[in-house]
């Protein structure tokens, strides 16, 4: 039996993404390797002794956590182990989201619209900073996915969905899309590189970190925090949680809530404004 394909196939089967399947087998691999690529090798101590011994992002660990657990559970539902096992590594608290403020996202679009060869990645960084697509699903938009008010997303982490496009996000799509008619390459991805390939995901992180620096941003960024980026803007102009969420298409809550953070200066202007403090007045001394 191919395990990891029957794996991938029951993944697929719960509704998971290509990608997160991918992952998912990638860190099973891993896992598999460390012990052996001996199911009867796994045991409560091995994968202990996998997480302790692992050392990465806290995003990934966590993500790699989660896709052991799943493929341990995955193996006692079949038989293939007698006893129940999970990783017990603790969950690590993830930081809090970078973004770019407001003048930052000035600064920043200033550069892109500097110049014509900037233009098709001033569309697409627009287009990702007011929608919060994640990068994978901006680069695989094609022109069928283009409506009238959204855009239609096929594969996600979270499944198919759609993002609905602000007003002012409209016009610029469509004249950049008028604008490539006559270019595009077969494939019809809106977003190709001068080879009239799709553009890939290192592309786009190379170019954020040049215009990032151009614009003299001291940040290091990456295309994912234009998504946190856009959930800022939301919490910012009072959206209430469960609008991000939708908007940003968690199936869970507990992704959303990184987002309701109060920055130092919204929390000094809301002190400032929610009550009057009478004038100082002079204190006289106090009689003897």
């Amino acid at each position: 039996m191919d395990l990891l394909k029957t794996f991938s196939t029951a993944l697929a089967a719960e509704g998971k993404s290509k990608n997160t399947i991918k992952n998912y087998a990638v860190a099973v691999q891993q896992f598999l390797k460390a012990n052996k690529n001996n199911l009867g090798a796994i045991t409560q101590e091995s994968v202990d002794s996998f997480f302790a011994g692992f050392n990465a992002r806290k995003q990934t660990q966590n993500f790699k956590k989660n896709a052991i657990n799943k493929f341990l559970a995955f193996l006692y539902a079949r038989g293939l182990k007698k006893t129940f096992i999970k990783a017990k590594m603790k969950t690590i608290t993830v930081s809090e989201p970078e973004f770019l403020t407001s003048s930052e996202q000035t600064k920043f679009f200033e550069i892109l619209q500097s110049t014509h060869k900037f233009y098709r990645d001033y569309v697409l960084f627009s287009v990702m900073i007011y929608t919060g697509m994640r990068v994978s699903e901006a680069l695989n938009i094609k022109l069928s996915d283009v409506r009238v008010d959204h855009l239609v997303i096929r594969d996600s982490k979270t499944g198919p969905g759609k993002v609905y496009m602000r007003s002012r996000l409209v016009p610029i799509l469509d004249k950049y899309l008028d604008s490539i008619k006559t270019k595009r390459s077969r494939n019809d991805f809106v977003f190709q590189s001068n080879q009239k390939h799709r553009l890939t995901e290192r592309m786009v992180q190379l170019l954020l970190k040049k215009y990032m620096r151009m614009a003299g941003i001291q940040k290091d960024l990456s295309p994912h925090s234009l998504r946190h980026t856009f959930a800022a803007r939301l919490r910012q102009s009072g959206s209430d949680i469960n609008i991000i969420q939708r908007s940003l298409r968690h199936k869970h809550i507990q992704s959303t809530v990184r987002y309701s953070h109060i920055s130092d200066d919204e929390l000094k202007n809301a002190v400032e404004k929610s009550m009057s403090v009478p004038g100082v007045k002079k204190i006289g001394r106090p009689q003897k």
